[in-house]
């Protein structure tokens, strides 16, 4: 215990017994907390431990860095081979869904071949059959307009006959009325220049 510190705490009107243990217990922080600093020889050891960890560290991280690569270029190659293998086989696969796509198209083209050619033997047979039913149902019709077009003709006929009959009687009429008064018209013309002829002639006769 040092007295200067003493006097100080003593100088500040504490009683000596107190100021005495302030000053045992402040000693004995100080004490505790310098053993528990550490040294300059402390921390060179430390710091030498830390170096030879990390290069622990680094080995072992090279050591792992090299492992891993051994790994990936072992996985590297076996995946090479599986994609190899599975490279062939999807070609096999291929190659055989080719074969049997064609097989499937040659086949369904002879099956639409065979559809179509008895679809095309349907309409040829239905064609013909429309075909004999139009030419049928034509000459029927051209039948029946002949008939009609020779009833048509004999109605003609017989109305053009009447007619013309009719238009005889009324010309021969006509004849006679237009005869009767060319007739009238004569008479009357001769009647009139005879007495213009007998005038004539009496006048003559006086004038003598």
């Amino acid at each position: 215990m040092k007295t200067s510190s003493l006097e100080l705490l003593e100088k500040t009107q504490l009683p000596p017994a107190q100021a005495r243990a302030i000053l045992q217990v402040m000693e004995g922080e100080l004490t505790s907390r310098e053993e528990s600093l550490a040294t300059r020889a402390d921390l060179r050891d430390g710091l030498h431990g830390l170096e030879l960890k990390s290069e622990a560290l680094r080995t072992e991280m090279q050591a792992l860095r090299g492992d891993t690569r051994t790994e990936m270029q072992t996985q590297g190659g076996g995946l090479r081979t599986e994609m190899q293998i599975l490279d062939g086989e999807l070609r096999t696969e291929m190659q055989a869904l080719r074969g049997e796509l064609r097989t499937e198209m040659k086949t369904l083209g002879g099956e639409l071949r065979t559809e179509m050619q008895t679809l095309g033997g349907e309409l040829r047979t239905e064609m013909e059959a429309l075909r004999g039913e139009l030419r049928t149902e034509m000459k029927t019709l051209g039948g029946e307009l002949r008939t009609e077009m020779k009833t048509l003709g004999g109605e003609l006929r017989t109305e053009m006959k009447t007619l013309s009959g009719e238009l005889r009687t009324e010309m021969q009429t006509q004849r006679a009325e237009l005869i009767r008064e060319i007739k009238g018209t004569v008479r009357w013309n001769f009647a009139f220049w005879v007495a213009q002829l007998a005038a004539l002639v009496g006048v003559i006769k006086l004038m003598k």
